[in-house]
């Protein structure tokens, strides 16, 4: 049983590497994307993804060999208003940090006779939007500051 540390160490170490490899700022994302809704608008449901796509995930999850590196994306729906809003709200999503694209699935007003709620839109537009972000590379570099792991991590004296 001792012979398998060397396993195990590796083991270790890829699964650190490729935690750190596939991390993301979410809570920028949603810091930015609850500054840039327009005024009477709201999200009824998120989805977002590390590795993208459905597809992109299950070709990474299935070892696929030739796996074409796609960025991190989201999936906002929601309701506002008016359909302009959606757009200026689209406009507003590409200005947002390492976003590389953002996609429209569908901005339609749902039911003219139900009252808004957390669950319908009611009389208001719901809209579906896919923000893409660009994948980037992990840096080498040790965060500002001092070089040292402080104590209180792990690190030394």
């Amino acid at each position: 049983s001792f012979t398998n540390f060397a396993a195990i160490k590796e083991q270790r170490l890829v699964s650190v590497v490729t935690t750190a490899e596939t991390r993301f700022d979410w809570e920028r994302m949603m810091r930015e994307v609850s500054r840039i809704m327009p005024v009477g608008s709201w999200l009824k449901t998120t989805d977002a993804s590390v590795l993208g796509s459905d597809e992109a995930a299950a070709q990474a999850s299935s070892g696929a060999a030739q796996v074409v590196p796609v960025g991190p994306s989201a999936t906002f729906v929601g309701c506002t208003r008016k359909q302009s809003e959606v757009a200026t709200l689209m406009v507003r999503m590409r200005q947002m940090y390492r976003v590389s694209d953002v996609e429209l699935n569908a901005s339609a007003q749902e039911s003219t006779d139900a009252q808004a709620s957390l669950d319908s839109c009611g009389q208001l537009y719901q809209f579906d939007v896919t923000v893409t972000f660009e994948p980037v590379a992990p840096t080498k570099e040790a965060p500002r500051g001092s070089v040292r792991v402080p104590a209180s991590l792990g690190g030394g004296s």
